[in-house]
């Protein structure tokens, strides 16, 4: 796993930060405030950056800044970028939302008709899937989170992907030992020699949906 260390992260026009630079070099940072005063923005930024979503997992939310009526401020750049040491080696990476407005033929001002994200690594531009790609290759989105959110795990892994991970760190369990924990399921060991138990619950699934069915023609073949 890649060593990762903020040197440095910026914030302009990021939800409600109009500025900000925050410079660990590398080094822990304990942020501090009242509420709504920015906190979890700098998260949010972050995160933003990274993988396109806030700390709460959605990649559905509003970085632009508003005013104090809670209108949007149109015609800023909203940018975020970071440098960052990975194994020793410093990269930045940086992020920028813009308004795309246009005017139409005929039609004396021009419009919002949407928004571009520019995408730059090193300083040179990229495109999305390569900006993508090159993260993936740098850490796993979900290793990430997991490290970072002691809630991620819990809150937003599907169950499956929680076991499978449970299972790469504490290894599979063996059914004997499980055997000898309840001896009601016994019954199932001969069951198990020539099928693993995701093969057997496939087998009963099969089964039962195949007995409803036949339950529910009865009535009719009477």
């Amino acid at each position: 796993m890649n060593e990762i260390k903020i040197l440095e992260l910026t914030l302009r026009n990021f939800k409600g930060i109009k500025d900000l630079t925050l410079s660990p070099e590398g080094k822990n940072v304990n942020v501090y405030g009242d509420n709504a005063t920015g906190k979890t923005t700098i998260m949010d930024s972050f995160l933003w950056l990274l993988f396109d979503k806030d700390s709460q997992n959605s990649s559905n939310f509003n970085v632009k800044t508003l005013d104090e009526y809670g209108n949007v401020i149109h015609g800023l750049e909203h940018e975020v970028s970071a440098k960052l040491e990975i194994d020793n080696k410093v990269i930045e990476l940086q992020k920028i939302y813009k308004e795309k407005w246009t005017k139409k033929r005929g039609e004396a001002e021009r419009t919002l008709t949407g928004h571009t994200t520019d995408y730059f690594i090193n300083n040179v531009p990229k495109k999305k899937s390569e900006y993508e790609n090159y993260l993936s290759q740098i850490i796993d989105e979900d290793t990430f989170k997991i490290l970072t959110n002691p809630l991620y795990f819990n809150t937003n892994l599907h169950w499956k992907d929680r076991r499978n991970l449970a299972l790469n760190i504490c290894g599979e369990v063996d059914p004997e030992e499980v055997f000898k924990k309840d001896r009601s399921l016994i019954e199932l060991r001969p069951k198990l020699e020539d099928k693993t138990i995701d093969e057997l619950k496939a087998e009963m699934t099969s089964r039962r949906r195949k007995l409803n069915e036949e339950l529910k023609s009865i009535p009719y073949r009477i």
